[in-house]
């Protein structure tokens, strides 16, 4: 995954990772999530975006989870919302995404 994270450019990649960890409000770990967490700790410049609330609702008697997140660098995002909508068991998120960190690093680099 880091492959795909070019250095210093804006970049956001936004999806269901089937990632679980308690980092982002899962009550476990799996290997996925250790996974992403390990990329954290390596690349001090890519941050995780999580919501509070779960975006997984499987149906029977599992967990509801956190697994729709997003890995940003070099961007802000200013907002994300779960939406209580669909008849998936994964609910719609909505992104915010403000271009400051990207005003900054570009300010910089022509320096």
């Amino acid at each position: 995954m880091a492959e795909l994270i070019p250095e210093l450019h804006p970049t956001v990649a936004i999806g269901d990772f089937n990632a679980k960890s308690p980092d982002w409000n899962c009550r476990f770990a799996n290997t996925r999530g250790r996974d992403i967490v390990r990329l954290l700790e390596e690349f001090e410049d890519i941050e995780v975006v999580a919501s509070n609330s779960p975006t997984y609702h499987p149906q029977a008697n599992a967990v509801p989870s956190t697994l729709d997140i997003a890995l940003e660098q070099n961007v802000d995002t200013t907002e994300m919302e779960v939406l209580d909508e669909g008849s998936s068991d994964h609910n719609p998120i909505l992104f915010t995404i403000g271009r400051e960190k990207w005003k900054q690093t570009t300010q910089q680099s022509e320096s």
